[in-house]
């Protein structure tokens, strides 16, 4: 009885062990992943600020609900990174955000402590496969 008891507690426990090994995915299957990068000859610690500000009030606000995270480059420029479920989203989520008088008020801050123009930011898009 104590071996079938030992027996069935390694299946488990290496099942177990197996499942918290495997690899956890970031996006998952078509979706989209939006890197966007600002030149920040400002204050990039000030500017960072600003987007947490940004995504927390989008996230209380927005009815389109999406992962972003922001932070600093290695080169001082600041950016932040944002998976989105598809193209028809990011669509709604754009629009949104064009309409949200705080929400450009927030973001036209972060980019006013960076020094750099509304909207001058670079973007990448990459579709998971």
């Amino acid at each position: 009885m104590r071996l079938n008891i030992f027996k069935y507690f390694i299946v488990f426990f290496g099942i177990f062990s197996a499942s918290q090994a495997l690899p956890q995915v970031l996006a998952n299957k078509d979706d989209l992943i939006f890197i966007y990068k600002n030149k920040c000859p400002g204050d990039a610690d000030k500017s960072l600020k600003y987007l947490n500000k940004v995504m927390a009030y989008e996230r209380e606000n927005s009815p389109y609900k999406h992962d972003v995270s922001c932070g600093i480059y290695g080169d001082g420029d600041v950016g932040c990174v944002d998976r989105t479920e598809s193209w028809e989203l990011r669509k709604k989520i754009t629009n949104w955000q064009e309409n949200s008088p705080e929400w450009t008020a927030l973001i036209s801050a972060a980019w006013r402590a960076c020094g750099i123009e509304d909207y001058a930011y670079s973007e990448n898009i990459m579709t998971i496969k």
